[in-house]
């Protein structure tokens, strides 16, 4: 059960229901209900979810790139890891999730 959070839901929400892509940057302390509050906001949604790690830049880019290179995209078929970040974010282009990207 999920309870609160309405306020940064709503925000969410909002900036889900505009037509420009946006990235959004969430940090705070640590257990404080930002992981639940996405995962909340996620559902019933398609959606790639990735929470970044206290890591170098290298594990980052292959943790990020094996989430990615889950879905059905033309790039898992030659790839088993993204080269940098441009070329991880850019293949989110290729996800069959209709014309809104998140």
């Amino acid at each position: 059960m999920f309870i609160g959070r309405e306020k940064e839901l709503k925000f969410l929400q909002d900036k889900y229901a505009e037509k420009k892509s946006q990235l959004i940057v969430l940090y705070g302390k640590r257990r404080i209900g930002k992981t639940e509050t996405l995962r909340e906001f996620c559902k019933h949604k398609p959606h790639i979810f990735y929470s970044c790690t206290q890591s170098t830049d290298q594990i980052q880019l292959a943790k990020f790139s094996k989430q990615i290179l889950r879905e059905d995209i033309p790039s898992r078929q030659y790839i088993s890891e993204f080269s940098d970040l441009e070329k991880a974010f850019h293949a989110i282009l290729e996800l069959p999730y209709g014309e809104k990207k998140n």
